[in-house]
């Protein structure tokens, strides 16, 4: 994971960071999101490649990054999300719970994920 999860694409390749930061990674997850119907997402090998309709921006995402992905179209909270990479990696869950924390405030900052509307 010390890759970044989410690649811009864009005449050159850059990669956006999502260093874990210090403090409770579990604020970068409040309230209930969900992925902007603007947003088009293909399997690419191991990884994702993610489409943003109204921007044209496309994004890749490694295995992490997709299975971070794969587990927000499922509704599975960013908690559940990093204990199964903490599982499947041997990381420590905070670490793992600051990674994906960081790649969903990422995803959020980018417009893929929105607060859901509550009724």
């Amino acid at each position: 994971m010390k890759r970044g999860l989410l690649h811009h694409l864009r005449g050159a390749t850059r990669q956006i960071g999502i260093t874990p930061k210090a403090g409770d990674p579990s604020k970068a997850d409040c309230g209930l999101l969900v992925i902007s119907p603007q947003v088009r997402a293909s399997a690419e090998g191991d990884g994702l490649a993610l489409l943003a309709i109204d921007s044209g921006l496309l994004f890749t995402c490694n295995r992490t990054g997709s299975q971070v992905w794969r587990g927000l179209e499922a509704r599975r909270t960013p908690a559940a999300i990093a204990a199964e990479i903490s599982r499947e990696l041997g990381l420590p869950e905070d670490r793992a719970g600051a990674c994906v924390a960081g790649f969903v405030g990422e995803l959020r900052r980018l417009g893929l994920l929105l607060p859901a509307e509550r009724s």
